[in-house]
């Protein structure tokens, strides 16, 4: 996708930001250490799921599940 920069694993930061071609915006979020949907809105997970221009790749979706599916559209 483009991305120059050292990539490493978001497990501590929650989620870490890219930019590949064309200033395209990328999120890697890791939601292992959350403990549900409110700790994932706390740590900013709804905001990067709601930008409609940006691609995001989850690890443990399951954590909070419900987020993904309100941002579906």
């Amino acid at each position: 996708m483009g991305v120059t920069e050292n990539t490493s694993s978001p497990t501590f930061s929650i989620i870490n930001e890219y930019i590949g071609h064309h200033n395209q915006v990328i999120y890697h979020s890791d939601w292992y250490r959350l403990k549900g949907v409110q700790d994932a809105i706390e740590a900013g997970v709804q905001d990067i799921l709601e930008n409609q221009n940006a691609y995001c790749f989850v690890e443990w979706p399951e954590i909070a599940e419900e987020l993904l599916n309100t941002c579906l559209h």
